[in-house]
């Protein structure tokens, strides 16, 4: 992955835009549970450096 991918990829997990998301169950918990979307957000990407 190159730095400007890693860098658009953590704007985008740190500042979704939910009016247009790409991703209608995430847009609902960042509205309406941040602290259960971080958690989600950590664990996906926890995930993806163990991934084969």
């Amino acid at each position: 992955m190159t730095s400007w991918t890693r860098c658009l990829t953590k704007s985008l997990l740190c500042d979704p835009n939910p009016n247009s998301p790409a991703n209608s169950e995430a847009a609902r918990m960042f509205s309406e549970n941040k602290r259960e979307y971080n958690r989600r957000v950590r664990e996906i990407v926890e995930q993806s450096w163990t991934a084969d």
